[in-house]
């Protein structure tokens, strides 16, 4: 624990010339990735450039097809006019066409488009460096085992530490989105690379969604169309041993004894149950209709699919874990707990103070649930196990 895996020197970085230790974005760096890709193996990086334009491509949501983009905008509920409607992620913030293009300058080449992409999901800020953007991500704190130290200036080596004593054999696995709210170690408190980046986060910026432990932010208007009014429901979601959802209201930054303002009002729960019954009759259509499937790569289609169950899931899951109502005493009208959309379902709400359990019974694909261990996406860069 401590000890240092690997020094990574200065000279192999490639950054913006003003680097600052404290800088999460740049479109300069961008704009020096592009240089490189230009100069290929004239690139003084040239070992590390071919590597990345020799990647895979598609894997990004803002690199799929139009099809595919339209309709995970429609499974998210997003109108195209005021997205933060639906649900998360709610604003696109990895965007070619509005980062590059309109907030760096940038031009429309598709080598351009390619060095955006591959920046965009392998950067450890305004950093690209080789060798550490292959390891393969984990958001379990019992997995992660590596935790990376930017230079604090210019010249200075990028170095990653273990986090605990790792034996013999055992895979280096980080953290994509670093310090994250639903994993936070005393000991790193002053992580210099925190991420407020959740699930939905992750999975519009590295293409894949992350097994459980997951953190969700779910932006909900719980006022009208003429006067909305914002609020916002921080959950962590894992299992345990014995494979019960436990649920965290608010995120391990909450001092515990103000996680109960956390839970979730009377409000929070309509709109997550809204969202939850257009979900289950949006994936009745979605074993249906085979013309909408044809329309758009696999990939695209089955990352729809999982990304569905799991936010799904996670929403189902702040419901149980509510005060708000008995999962038993359901109104008629609440078609998402009909007994034909949740066939051979059955979950316990386990009263008292947080973390709320949820006991999982029965087949979850049957529900519609989400279950990561049969979930075929890799929580990694495609080049990881190369």
């Amino acid at each position: 624990e401590g000890e240092m895996l690997c020094s990574i020197p200065w000279e192999l970085l490639i950054t913006q010339k003003n680097y600052g230790k404290y800088e999460y974005w740049s479109c300069d760096a961008i704009h020096e990735l592009y240089e490189q890709f230009k100069l290929g193996s004239e690139s003084r990086y040239a070992p590390y450039v071919n590597y990345l334009l020799h990647q895979p491509t598609g894997r990004l949501v803002d690199e799929w097809s139009d099809a595919g983009k339209a309709f995970l905008n429609e499974m998210l509920g997003h109108d195209g006019v005021e997205p933060n409607d639906g649900l998360p992620p709610q604003s696109r913030q990895m965007s070619f066409e509005d980062v590059y293009l309109g907030e760096c300058r940038g031009e429309d080449t598709p080598l351009a488009r390619q060095a955006f992409h591959q920046f965009t999901s392998r950067d450890e800020d305004s950093l690209m460096v080789p060798f550490f953007d292959m390891h393969n991500h984990s958001s379990d704190p019992e997995e992660i085992n590596m935790i990376p130290i930017k230079p604090d200036k210019i010249g200075e080596p990028f170095v990653m530490r273990a986090t605990r004593d790792i034996p013999p054999g055992q895979q280096i696995v980080i953290n994509y989105n670093r310090c994250n709210p639903c994993w936070h170690d005393v000991k790193y408190a002053d992580c210099p690379s925190r991420s407020n980046y959740m699930t939905p986060e992750i999975f519009e910026s590295f293409g894949f969604v992350e097994s459980l432990p997951q953190g969700w932010k779910f932006r909900m208007n719980v006022g009208t169309d003429d006067r909305p009014e914002w609020d916002l429901l921080y959950m962590c979601l894992r299992k345990d041993d014995e494979g019960t959802l436990e649920v965290t209201f608010g995120d391990n930054y909450t001092p515990p004894k103000s996680r109960r303002d956390e839970m979730p009002l009377a409000d929070n729960v309509r709109w997550l149950s809204y969202h939850v019954d257009r979900l289950v009759r949006l994936g009745e259509r979605m074993e249906k209709d085979a013309e909408l499937r044809s329309s758009m790569p696999s990939y695209e289609w089955e990352t729809i699919g999982t990304y569905r169950r799991a936010v799904l899931t996670a929403m189902s899951a702040a419901i149980l874990a509510s005060d708000v109502v008995d999962y038993w005493d359901y109104d008629e009208d609440e078609k998402w707990m009909d007994d034909e959309n949740w066939e051979g379902e059955r979950m316990e709400k386990r009263k008292g103070g947080p973390p709320h359990r949820i006991r999982e019974e029965g087949e979850m694909e049957s529900s519609g649930d989400y279950d990561d261990s049969n979930d075929d996406s890799d929580d990694s860069n495609d080049d990881s196990n190369d």
